[in-house]
């Protein structure tokens, strides 16, 4: 699920940004993209596909992240699979990095799997890690987490009986 992502300064839901039949953010089988129409500079965080098509300077944790031919992505990513065909800047921690024939990257990578298409354009650091994720920087909790969280907390015995 997605929690907030800064517009032009101001915090807003994807479901204020872009129409859909469900509001974005609550249905993560719904990819989420980012095209060149919009600009989104902070954090996202979608448990679902994002697929990104312009430019953005932007920290993300995903399930899966697209960054297509077109896209132009400066920051983090932590995601399970990355796979990028544009131009990327930053840190990327996933469990499988393809990179595409058209790519740019120029990034310390961080996997367990990676894919180099021929023609792919590398430039910076790789090293192999059974856990990615982990050495990765720490995102804020997602709502969806924060709502497990406060649930697996009412289930606790010790919290139970410092609430009485």
């Amino acid at each position: 699920m997605i929690d907030l992502v800064k517009l032009r300064g101001e915090l807003r839901t994807v479901s204020n940004l872009m129409p859909g039949p469900a509001p974005m953010g609550t249905d993560a089988s719904q990819p989420l993209v980012l095209g060149p129409w919009s600009s989104i500079t902070g954090i996202i965080q979608y448990r679902g596909t994002i697929i990104v098509e312009g430019s953005y300077e932007a920290d993300i944790r995903c399930g899966t992240l697209i960054a297509g031919p077109t896209a132009e992505l400066d920051g983090v990513v932590v995601a399970d699979r990355v796979e990028i065909a544009g131009c990327v800047r930053g840190e990327i921690f996933a469990k499988e990095i393809v990179l595409r024939s058209t790519c740019k990257v120029e990034a310390e990578l961080v996997f367990t799997s990676l894919v180099l298409d021929e023609g792919a354009h590398f430039e910076g650091r790789s090293r192999q890690s059974a856990h990615p994720a982990k050495a990765g920087p720490r995102f804020p909790p997602m709502r969806s987490e924060r709502t497990e969280g406060a649930a697996s907390r009412l289930a606790e015995p010790s919290f139970r009986a410092a609430a009485e």
